[in-house]
């Protein structure tokens, strides 16, 4: 059998935070559904990408970001992707996952462009 790939454990992990969102946070079915979608997304972008999700710099960051902006999320869409990614990579390092993230994440967002 081989070792698994860091990407395959992140899909994992995703698995397993989605999984606490449900049973021991209580998320209602929705939004843990919203939670699945924003997150896989991410992993099949590391796959197609070659990144390793669980050691993302800035660069990483901003080329996932703008894949969603080519691909037609609104600003709106693509900051609740990164307040899933978010949530996510605080869970990993409040769960001891050798994780290196987060502080890229933080306070990072998309403009909204107000329209009148």
């Amino acid at each position: 059998m081989g070792e698994r790939t860091t990407n395959e454990r992140a899909a994992q992990l995703v698995e397993d935070y989605l999984a606490y969102l449900e049973g021991v946070r209580r998320y209602s079915p929705h939004t843990v559904r919203a939670y699945r979608v924003d997150l896989e997304a991410l992993v099949a972008w590391g796959d197609r990408e070659g990144c390793d999700l669980l050691h993302v710099d800035h660069r990483d960051l901003r080329l996932f970001l703008n894949y969603l902006q080519r691909s037609g999320y609104e600003p709106k869409t693509v900051n609740r992707h990164l307040s899933s990614m978010r949530s996510f990579y605080r869970w990993l390092v409040h769960e001891g996952v050798d994780v290196f993230c987060t502080l890229y994440l933080l306070g990072f967002q998309i403009p909204l462009v107000l329209t009148s």
